[in-house]
Parts: structure tokens; C-alpha cells; sequence
């Protein structure tokens, strides 16, 4: 399993980079046996995408005569990168009063980039070396052969490098990470040489699954001359001692980019200081509210990590997470943590088993002698809020619950959150509460306990059926009715009055403010995009009291996450249906009145007849976060219409298209000639007509289906006459 073996391949070259600023490699170059550089190129074929001729002109880009597109030479204008000076890069780059000492002493000993040699002889790079414990039995003891290591972070599963050779196998030419490695032999970079590399020893600090599989693979016959197997991107370091070379290892077990400004030493050094209260402590580095307690327990804590790096360092690796979460506790969280271990290392909590052996031994738990249990502490981290993770210790402490028990309660919590979180975006809601509001039957806890058992990285099939099955039933009190071929017409129930909506409901503005506000009504209500408002000259202060009681209940209820307000009325009404906009609906803070400008007009074209537009546009990010948010002017110029007769239909299609998308949800309030539903039909959006009178509402749907029959009609005589074309 740890056999080295010696592996053929070709000494590096040095690879000679020259700085280009405005043009950044995407992967490193690599040397290919024959000594040809090559791009490290992620892609699984060999074929090369043909390169468009570039000019004389470097921003000119010139697309060949026969490309299938066109048959003229086209010529397409490459944005130009701007000019930078190296020196103003150089000055951008971190200081080094910013990165840790551990960090620059890592770029220390780093060689530099110029230097760095993209093959190397596998059979001098051997595999690293440190205690290995393993992950299946983190209590067992290392054996002896494992003592005698001192750099290898965890042990090397073959599992993992057999996925590895198979995916090596499929891509052998993909981008691979570096691989970081120690020249022991040396002291200083300044000492390295390129002649010398054959000669050196090298120990990888990570990466050991890549390097063990490629090992593995050029033995074989097909992978013994391929260059991308046979060698692999290395980062050199030269001059660490152990405990750096452990640190550089555990910050590239942890991250594998290594860009961490927060290293594996840096991290133990602020747990000391949170735990224990040290002279010249920097308040700066504690979170809000924190205050540093002396506490024997803290000190305890402390203890296991004074010497991270001597003797056992694998253990210090295994606590060092449970004790950083810990130190991010709140107080009461944390005192009562203590208690339980202050019992646990008593054997006072329920289902303990009586053992002689001391707490240091004692498995599924952090070897500290008073016996915090890190496996607990394990179990309390992730997806769990500080008030559950109180009552599950809080009932381990009160001897009502085991540590089994706790364990098992925390895995619940944690894998019901999951699914939660799963259904929340499929159904596109911004809380769980909102999508449980909506479909209580199938979402009930009780109802979502027998999926916790499952693999929850995606949403389990059934449930995903039956949610996608329950959301196209229409919703109680509403019965689906076919009229034309596509329009879907809805009767809604809605307090006492029944009114008609083309595919989703309608809404009477005859009811009351409060029999709107009521919840009920509105629990149904799919949300929209665009609500359009056509006023009459009846409309007084009750029927735009109840439009902004109306708005007002939507926006409350967190049912449109942004939407856009369109008013039309008469030239004389506008004053007074702003006033009463924003006077009923507090969440608006400005509305607009928008006309097209007056210096190129004839002052007598503005009569009654012009109807002006009220646009108001609500933005709000976060709905639950409260009534906040703006109301902004629409940038589009043809706001001023004069049709005696009835506005256009392409008046409203100008609307939908400028504040919805297809198949958005469009809002038409009281649109006598049917141009606003028209134009929401023609241009693929779902159209929710409100209107109280049977005959309008009659009258309106039968104008809409002949629409649809003559746009229909229309669509097919163009196809025609392009087929005949």
C-alpha cells in the first residue's frame, strides 16, 4: 500500500515564462516527454478548434468566407484589454504585513515560479511521511511502521485511487492539481539547482492519491510513454522543518487551492487565546461579544494545544475542529457542554459504559482527561441552531436523554433541514414556512419522516413527483372550465362575489379593503410580475382603497418577490389616483406620473382623451426582510396615448414586454375592451382578469377567443406564405 516503486519518466526542463499582463495562461505548461511544451488542457479530445486569422489590427478578428453563416468576409470588433503597468499589479498584490508568518514562510522557501519544473523522476519522489490514523477506527493505535512517518497526513485509500486511475484513464490529458513537494536534502532555495533535480529526494506533502495512481498507471504499457501521466505539475519547497511541512500538508488537506490566509497554526493560536486569557490579547480577534474567561476547563483545552506539532500530531489534527467550534459557542451553549463532559468523564450520563481505561483512550472521544466528547461535538457542528443544540445537551445533562439518543436527534434535525432546504427550491419559495402554507398535506414533518432515511443530496424521486403532481391540481374552490383552444377560464370564489379569470383567478374590486386583507383570500394567489390597472372616472376613494388593500395584502404576505405597477387613466384622474396610491399602500415610497416630454407638442393635444401612464416599479430583495424598498421610472419614451375609442392593444403590449418575461403571471384589473389580456395572450404570458360584472366579463371573454381564432388564423397564412416563398 505504501510501496514507492520506481516509476520511468523524463527529468524536468525549466520552463522559461515570460510576464504577459494582459494575457494569463489559463493551466500551467507542462513538458511532455519529448520535451515540446504543452498547454495541461482539460478537454478529452486531441482535436484543436480551428483559430479565426487575426490581423494586423490586434482588436480586428476576421471570420474566413466560408463559414456556412454568411458568404461575405465579416469583420467583429474584439474589445481591446487595457494597458497596465506591471509595477501598479505589484502594488495591488498583498503585503506581507497582511499574510500570517507561516504563510511567508511558505513563499519563502517556495521555488520560485521561473524555477518550477513541470516533470519530475517518480522514482526520487517517495511517498511523505507522519503518524497515520485511520479514519474508519480513529481510536486504534498507529502501528509501528506508521510511527516511523512524519509528513503523511492521512492514510492512502486504495478505494480512491482506483476512482482516481479510472477518471486518469477517461482524461488523461485533464488538469490535474499541483502536487507540493520537499526537497529534504536541501536548506535553502538558493541552493537548488536544475542539474541537480536527478540526484534529489523529494516527499510529496499531498496530492499522494494522484501520485500513487499515476505511479500505478505507468507501469502499464499504454501510459508508459504518455507524458501527462508520467509527470505531474509540482510545487518545490526547500528549507521547511517538520512542523512547517505538517502545517503546508494539513492547509492542502483542507484546501486544495492552499490560498488560506488562515493557517492550520494560526488557528490553533486563537484557540488559545479564546480559551484562556493570555496579556496583550488582540480584542480584535474575538467575535461580537466575546469575552475571555479564565476556566479550568478552557485551560484544559488549552493544554491540548500548546504543542501542536510534538509527539502526536495526528490527534492534534482531529481536535483541533472540535476545539475551533467550541470556541465560536455562545455561553450558555458552552457551559452546559462542560457539564456533560464533566459527567462523561465521571460515567454519570445515561447508557455509559464503566470503563477502567482513562478518558485519553476512551473511542469516540477527544483524549482529554476530564473527557469532552469529541464525537458529540462532531454531531453538534453543521446545519443545528445554538437553541437546539441547548436542548439536546441540556437533556444528555439531565439524564432524560443518551449520548446515543443525542446523536441520533442531531443526525434528524440536521437531515430534515436538508430536505427542507431541497423542497424550498424546487418550489422556488424563499422560506420553507411559505411552501408549507402552500402544500401542508404532503409537507407535514410527520409526512417527511420516511425520507430521512434516504441519501438526501437531491430531492428523493417520489416526493419530487408528487410535489410536481400536486402543483398542477388546481387549488380548493376553483374548477377548471376549457374555452378556445388554449385559454384556461377559472371561476374563483372570493368572499361573496364570483368573478372570472383567464388561466389562474380573478379578484373584484367591489369588496371591501378588509375582506382583502383577510388571509384566506388570498392563500391561493400564485404571485405576478405585472399587475395593469385600468381606472374608470366612477373610481373614487373606495375602489382604489381597496386596489391598494389589495396590493398592500400581496406585499405582505411575501407573495411577489418584485413586481411592476401599471395605472391608466385620464389626464384629469392622475393627481388623484397617485394621491390615493400613496397614501393607502405605506410600502411605496415614491410613485411616478410619466408623460412624454411637452417641448415638441402642441399644448391643446393634451385633452381627456390622452391617457397618461402611472408607472410605479416595487424592487425588493428580501421580502421578509420588511416594507422597504423603491419605485422606479420607466426608461421607455411613448408614455401618451389619444384613442377616444379604447386603448390599443399595442399600447399594452408595449407594457408586458417591458416589465415581464414569458410566461410570467400578468394582473389585468378591469380592462373593459380585453387589449390588456389580448396583448398578455399574444406575447406567451399567463393573464389574471379581474372583473365583478357577468356581462363584461362575458362580453370580454368571448372578444378574447375570437382574438385568439384570428391570431391563430394569421400565424398560418405567414407560414404559408414563407413555405411558398
Amino acid at each position: 500500500m505504501y510501496d514507492s516503486g520506481k516509476l520511468q519518466g523524463t527529468t524536468g526542463q525549466k520552463v522559461q515564462v515570460e510576464h504577459q499582463f494582459t494575457a494569463v495562461p489559463r493551466y500551467p505548461t507542462r513538458i511532455t516527454p519529448s520535451g515540446t511544451p504543452s498547454s495541461a488542457d482539460s478537454s478529452v479530445t486531441d482535436k484543436t478548434p480551428e483559430t479565426p486569422d487575426i490581423g494586423n489590427n490586434a482588436g480586428d478578428i476576421t471570420v474566413p468566407a466560408s463559414t456556412p453563416c454568411t458568404s461575405k468576409r465579416t469583420t467583429i470588433r474584439k474589445r481591446r484589454l487595457p494597458e497596465t503597468d506591471p509595477a501598479d499589479i505589484m502594488q495591488r498584490l498583498p503585503r506581507e504585513d497582511v499574510l500570517s508568518p507561516l504563510q511567508r514562510r511558505f513563499e519563502e522557501c517556495k521555488v520560485d515560479l521561473a524555477a518550477s519544473y513541470a516533470g519530475i523522476l517518480w522514482e526520487n519522489c517517495q511517498l511523505p511521511a507522519i503518524i497515520v490514523i485511520s479514519a474508519q477506527h480513529p481510536h486504534r493505535q498507529p502501528t509501528s511502521y506508521a510511527r516511523k512517518k512524519k509528513l503523511l497526513v492521512r492514510e492512502i485509500d486504495p478505494k480512491a485511487v482506483e476512482a482516481l486511475k479510472e477518471k486518469i484513464i477517461q482524461h488523461p490529458n485533464g488538469f490535474y492539481s499541483r502536487i507540493p513537494v520537499i526537497a529534504t536534502q536541501l536548506q535553502s532555495k538558493d541552493e537548488f539547482k536544475e542539474e541537480d533535480l536527478p540526484s534529489l529526494r523529494l516527499e510529496t506533502l499531498g496530492n499522494n492519491h494522484l501520485r500513487k495512481a499515476s505511479q500505478e498507471l505507468v507501469t502499464d504499457q499504454r501510459f508508459a510513454e504518455c507524458g501527462f501521466v508520467a509527470n505531474r505539475d509540482v510545487t518545490i519547497y526547500v528549507g521547511l522543518t517538520d512542523e512547517e511541512a505538517v502545517a503546508l500538508a494539513v492547509q492542502h488537506q483542507l484546501d486544495q487551492n492552499r490560498t488560506h490566509s488562515l493557517t492550520f497554526m494560526d488557528r490553533a493560536k486563537l484557540c488559545r487565546k479564546r480559551f484562556v486569557e493570555y496579556k496583550g490579547i488582540d480584542e480584535s480577534e474575538l467575535g461580537a461579544g466575546e469575552i475571555v474567561v479564565p476556566n479550568e476547563f478552557k485551560a484544559r483545552m488549552c493544554d491540548l494545544l500548546e504543542e501542536p506539532y510534538i509527539k502526536d500530531n495526528s490527534k492534534t489534527f482531529n481536535r483541533l475542529g472540535a476545539l475551533w467550534f467550541c470556541t465560536k459557542l455562545p455561553k450558555d451553549v458552552f457551559s452546559k457542554l462542560e457539564d456533560v463532559s464533566n459527567k462523561f468523564s465521571r460515567g454519570e450520563l445515561v447508557g455509559q459504559k464503566k470503563s477502567k481505561r482513562s478518558a485519553t483512550y476512551v473511542p469516540n472521544c477527544l483524549p482529554c482527561k476530564e473527557g469532552i466528547g469529541g464525537y458529540a461535538v462532531e454531531r453538534l457542528q453543521g446545519n443545528l441552531s445554538n437553541p437546539v443544540r441547548l436542548e439536546l445537551l441540556t437533556k444528555v445533562a439531565n439524564k432524560t436523554l443518551s449520548l446515543q439518543g443525542m446523536y441520533r436527534e442531531a443526525n434528524k434535525i440536521k437531515k430534515l433541514q436538508q430536505l427542507r432546504t431541497l423542497i424550498k427550491n424546487h418550489l422556488h419559495f424563499e422560506t420553507f414556512e411559505q411552501a408549507l402554507d402552500q402544500y401542508p398535506d404532503i409537507l407535514d414533518d410527520g409526512k417527511l419522516e420516511k425520507y430521512l432515511e434516504l441519501n438526501l443530496g437531491t430531492l428523493p424521486l417520489e416526493l419530487k413527483d408528487r410535489l410536481d403532481a400536486f402543483c398542477a391540481l388546481p387549488r380548493s374552490r376553483v374548477e377548471t372550465i376549457r374555452v378556445g383552444d388554449e385559454t384556461t377560464v377559472i371561476p374563483f370564489d372570493i368572499g361573496t362575489t364570483t368573478a372570472v379569470a383567464v388561466t389562474v383567478f380573478s379578484l373584484g374590486l367591489e369588496l371591501s379593503a378588509n375582506d382583502i386583507r383577510k388571509e384566506d383570500h388570498l392563500k391561493d394567489f400564485p404571485g405576478a410580475s405585472l399587475i395593469i390597472v385600468e381606472t374608470s372616472e366612477e373610481w373614487l376613494e373606495q375602489q382604489i382603497s381597496t386596489l391598494g388593500a389589495f396590493l398592500n395584502a400581496i406585499n405582505c404576505r411575501n407573495k411577489l418577490r418584485g413586481y411592476s405597477v401599471v395605472v391608466l387613466c385620464s389626464f384629469a384622474q392622475q393627481e388623484r389616483v397617485q394621491h390615493y396610491i400613496k397614501l393607502i399602500c405605506p410600502f411605496i415610497e415614491r410613485a411616478f406620473y410619466h408623460e412624454q416630454d411637452k417641448k415638441d407638442r402642441d399644448p391643446n393635444a393634451l385633452t381627456e382623451t390622452v391617457t397618461p401612464v402611472v408607472l410605479g416599479h416595487w424592487l425588493r430583495e428580501k421580502p421578509s426582510s420588511g416594507p422597504r424598498g423603491c419605485w422606479k421610472l420607466n426608461e421607455c419614451q411613448h408614455n401618451l396615448w389619444s384613442f377616444p375609442e379604447g386603448r390599443p392593444v399595442h399600447l399594452f403590449e408595449h407594457i408586458v414586454r417591458h416589465y415581464s418575461q414569458p410566461s410570467d403571471y400578468v394582473i389585468v384589473v378591469r380592462n373593459l375592451t380585453g387589449s390588456a389580456i389580448k396583448a398578455a395572450v399574444k406575447l406567451g404570458r399567463h393573464c389574471i382578469f379581474s372583473e365583478a360584472k357577468q356581462l363584461l366579463r362575458e362580453r370580454v371573454l368571448r372578444d378574447i377567443k375570437a382574438y385568439k381564432m384570428q391570431v391563430d388564423t394569421e400565424n398560418e397564412i405567414n407560414v404559408d406564405d414563407e413555405s411558398r416563398d
